[in-house]
């Protein structure tokens, strides 16, 4: 690329900024070398190291899916209680004279559509499926 004659300059990479840093690592190069020396100095064998960073890995995996686990349950009470509090309209406009029914006939439609649906029964049943290995 370069003709007779001439040097080719090798090319420089800036260096990071601080806060820069701690954006790209989450922490600034410092403390990294500072957490890299405890490892290295550490005694430990390059395999000794990779368990540790894999059972590291398998904890935040687990981690995850129990955080998942949780919000998937919080999902199904607040579906359930959703569930439960339109059968409760839907059951108390059914039983109300004609003149105190507060539902239009459009309106009595769709949430006896969404209550016999089975939307909130199909989702609670996958998940127990899935709980119980199904």
């Amino acid at each position: 690329m370069s003709g007779e004659g001439e040097e080719e300059v090798p090319k420089t990479i800036p260096a990071l900024s601080k806060s820069q840093e701690k954006v790209a690592y989450g922490k600034d190069s410092e403390e990294s070398a500072i957490e890299e020396t405890f490892i290295f100095n550490s005694g430990d064998s390059a395999r000794e190291l990779k368990k540790q960073a894999e059972s590291r890995e398998a904890s935040r995996s687990e981690n995850f899916k129990d955080n998942f686990e949780r919000v998937s349950i919080i999902g199904l009470y607040f579906l359930s209680m959703v569930f439960i509090i339109l059968t409760s309209m839907w059951a108390l406009h059914l039983i109300l004279p004609k003149n105190k029914q507060f539902l239009d006939e459009n309106q009595e439609d769709k949430l006896q559509l969404i209550i016999t649906g089975g939307f909130v029964a199909g989702l609670a049943s996958s998940h127990l499926k899935k709980r119980l290995g199904g």
